[in-house]
């Protein structure tokens, strides 16, 4: 009999730490367990863009037993610290900031920043190339792409609802069907991401106790 321990899912450490990617609120956690399992004894790195209390980077480091984990954040965070975990102050659309790191360096990526439309497809555009090939590309909280998000709503330094046009999701759909909706990239940029998306998943997971839902992303690289 195999006495080893069992490790814990995903979605149980991050009901450990309270998290709201878990089965508690988004309900996030349990699908992208499905794609991250396979890299949780590998050395990787990971690259999570809003790290707030840094919850998840805590989780991560606790999931994947040998990743290099970095988080960027409008605000300073340096007070988070974990072992093989690196915070970086910085705006997410700061295209100087996402080009210091180097091409076919992630295994992961998650976008959990400020939820701008702009924002996460700016973040997407530049950071597609820093993905190894075959990794992982989440955006995270697609639903604020629909109107009844579209409110002031503080949710950190940034606001929902300052941006009406060019959704984050019809922009991924697009991608998929070759229907071009794109404002915010080049077209260098937009040409990179059609030639190298290997798949586009969008998954909705209904929070806990409530008939309301989230909307999340997997995309994966050729």
């Amino acid at each position: 009999m195999d006495n080893k321990e069992k490790k814990l899912t995903l979605n149980e450490i991050g009901l450990n730490y309270n998290s709201d990617k878990s089965s508690s609120y988004h309900n996030y956690l349990n699908l992208y367990d499905k794609f991250f399992n396979s890299y949780r004894d590998k050395n990787i790195n990971i690259l999570e863009i809003g790290i707030l209390n840094g919850e998840s980077l805590k989780i991560f480091q606790e999931y994947f037993n040998f990743a290099n984990i970095i988080g960027i954040d409008i605000n300073d965070k340096s007070h988070i610290k974990y072992d093989r975990v690196t915070t970086i102050k910085g705006d997410q659309s700061d295209k100087n900031l996402l080009n210091n790191f180097k091409d076919d360096f992630f295994d992961i990526i998650l976008d959990d920043g400020s939820h701008k439309m702009s924002h996460q497809q700016i973040s997407f555009g530049l950071l597609f190339k820093k993905l190894k090939s075959n990794g992982i590309y989440v955006i995270e909280d697609l639903h604020t792409s629909y109107n009844e998000y579209r409110e002031n709503i503080i949710y950190g330094d940034s606001l929902f609802g300052l941006e009406t046009d060019n959704r984050t999701i019809d922009f991924l759909n697009g991608l998929a069907s070759n229907n071009e909706i794109n404002k915010f990239l080049t077209s260098d940029e937009y040409k990179y991401l059609k030639e190298n998306i290997k798949s586009i998943e969008i998954s909705e997971t209904h929070r806990k106790n409530s008939n309301e839902f989230s909307i999340t992303s997997i995309i994966i690289k050729k």
